[in-house]
Parts: structure tokens; sequence; C-alpha cells
């Protein structure tokens, strides 16, 4: 859901997100800053320096790990190698989901989402979910390892730690609201807790927080048999399928 209308200086984005409790890096404020400077100048209607179209067509892009944020390239931190198996078990849980209940396609990194082509705003989530009503927003590119999702997914998965916890509490969280994503889920490690935010209810309502054994509750993926203990180790798992989603993603785009 795309907003195109002269309105867009008008849209009430919602109070100033909650910040995190991080020490932010003092680079990583300076980049929030910038990319509320860029988000700004789109909403007046200054075309982006870089369109969607060339950004997809830099290969060099693909193998650094980088977002299109409103026509500016911006390195993001890639998933830390610890990390890698719990995206793996998260993955492997969701997408045996939507492919029981044949609800839609759950996809994981590396992979781009086209937020916005007019504005310029590509982004980089760690997991994504296409429900069936969805589908045609997913483009197979002639470069088998680049998959592009155009328009908002369902759902949005993201992991958050020290260099990532900031912006995606502050900056990603407004933009997936305001490009139509129906809910975000949040992945903390150090807290082993997984925090879900439905995009369509007011933006003052915090996020559901779930912990241990409790099952996730979401609007988009009703009765989804996930606790953060199945990610996070809390119940017992076989190890040796952890990452048959997703082997080391960083080091095959050249990440590590």
């Amino acid at each position: 859901m795309e907003p195109t209308t002269d309105d867009d200086l008008e849209i009430d984005l919602g109070p100033e997100p909650r910040e995190s409790t991080d020490d932010a890096p003092a680079d990583a404020i300076i980049q929030n800053e910038e990319d509320l400077q860029a988000e700004r100048l789109a909403l007046l209607g200054v075309p982006p320096p870089i369109k969607v179209h060339e950004y997809l067509q830099r290969d060099e892009d693909l193998r650094q790990p980088v977002e299109l944020v409103f026509g500016a390239i911006r390195r993001i931190a890639p998933l830390c190698p610890e990390y890698q198996p719990l995206l793996g078990r998260l993955m492997r849980r969701v997408s045996a989901y939507v492919e029981l209940k044949s609800v839609g396609q759950a996809h994981v990194t590396p992979m781009e989402v086209v937020l916005s082509v007019e504005r310029s705003l590509v982004v980089r989530p760690h997991m994504a979910v296409v429900l069936n009503t969805k589908r045609d927003h997913l483009c197979d590119p002639t470069d088998p390892i680049r998959q592009v999702i155009w328009g908002a997914p369902h759902v949005v998965i993201e992991f958050a730690w020290a260099p990532t916890s900031r912006r995606l509490h502050t900056m990603k969280t407004r933009w997936y609201r305001f490009y139509g994503v129906q809910e975000l889920w949040c992945v903390d490690p150090r807290d082993k807790r997984i925090e879900v935010l439905d995009m369509m209810s007011n933006p003052g309502v915090p996020p559901h927080i779930f912990r241990g054994a409790a099952n996730v509750q979401s609007r988009m993926l009703p009765k989804i048999p996930l606790c953060p203990d199945h990610i996070f180790g809390g119940m017992e798992e076989d190890e040796e399928t952890d990452e048959v989603y997703i082997p080391n993603t960083n080091a095959v785009l050249g990440f590590l």
C-alpha cells in the first residue's frame, strides 16, 4: 500500500517511536539523523538521488549489507554469526506453518523489500511473510540469489541487538507502519523475547511481548505453534536441522 496523493505531507505518522535502551554508537545516531533528513526531503517531493531500478542494477550492492533509504545507500549491520541458528529455527517454524496452512510464503535474508518505488525506499529485513493475497508482490529476478518483494509484506521479522536496535525501534518501525506492513516482529536474542507489534492498531499501542513457553499471538499468523523457547533453546530442538533454510548467508554473500 503506497501513498500517492498530495495529502502525504499532512499524514500523521504517530508519536515518536520508543527509544532503545541500548547505548547506541555515535555513528548510529548520525545515521538516524541522516535518514530522518532524507525522509523529510522525500515527503517534500524532492527527487531521490538513486532510483530503485538503478539500485537493483548495482551488482556490488548485493554483496554488501546495505539498504536504499529515500535514494541514499546506507550500510547496515549483518546478522551476527551466533544468531544465524536462531534465524534458522524461526524460519523453519514460520515456513512450516504457512506451507501447512497454504496461506502464503515465508522469505529469509538475503532479500530486499521495496517499500516505495516513488521514494526509493528498499529495506532488508531478516524475514518476511507474504500471504496469498499479495503473492504477486514477489518477483524472481534473473539473478537466482537476489529476491525482491515489491510492496509491503504482511509480516516483517527483524532481529534486534546493539548495532540495530535503535534504528529498528525508531526509523524502521515508522516506515513499516506507514508503507503498509501489517505486523512487525522484533526478536531480541539478549532478552530471549519476541515482540509482536500490530501495525494496524493505534500507534500508541505497545507491542505484545512473549518470553519462555508463552505462545506467540499473531493476528496475521493465528495459532502459530511458536514460543520463544523454540527459538532460544528452552525446548528440545533438532540442532542438525536448525539451518536447513539458511546456511550462513552472511558468508555466502561475502559479509564476513
